[in-house]
């Protein structure tokens, strides 16, 4: 399933229905919502979703840091998982960050997880990974 990368800055009225579809098994403080007040409140938050047929499959966040990036929020889509989805689009969102030290944290643990982001050159250091470049 071929995903396209885009920066969401103003979600669309679909988007908010999809964004929502996304983080609806996340606990309740990672929810759509919460993840909206965050990218109200700081400007340092970049929201990126993974689009496929003009409808958002799964998204992450980048807070940018002086010397870091820390990704979060990485979820797919209940119904679009299995196919490939969350490891293209942390493909495709680790391209667009600069030459920086990576730092996904993980909130939520999850083998599938896990594997992905070792998979894409992260190391483990309890439930944070770092990929430096």
């Amino acid at each position: 399933m071929p995903v396209t990368l885009e920066n969401i800055k103003k979600p669309t009225e679909q988007d908010l229905i999809d964004l929502n579809k996304i983080y609806l098994d996340y606990p309740g403080e990672l929810r759509w919502t919460a993840l909206e007040k965050e990218l109200e409140k700081s400007p340092a938050i970049t929201l990126y979703g993974a689009r496929f047929n003009a409808r958002l499959l799964a998204a992450i966040s980048f807070t940018e840091y002086e010397n870091h990036i820390e990704l979060n929020h990485l979820c797919v889509r209940k119904v679009t998982r299995q196919r490939h989805v969350a490891r293209d689009l942390l493909r495709l969102s680790m391209a667009q960050a600069p030459a920086k030290k990576l730092i996904f944290n993980s909130c939520i643990v999850d083998e599938g997880l896990t594997q992905l982001l070792l998979q894409a050159g992260f190391s483990q250091n309890e439930s944070q990974f770092i990929y430096a470049v």
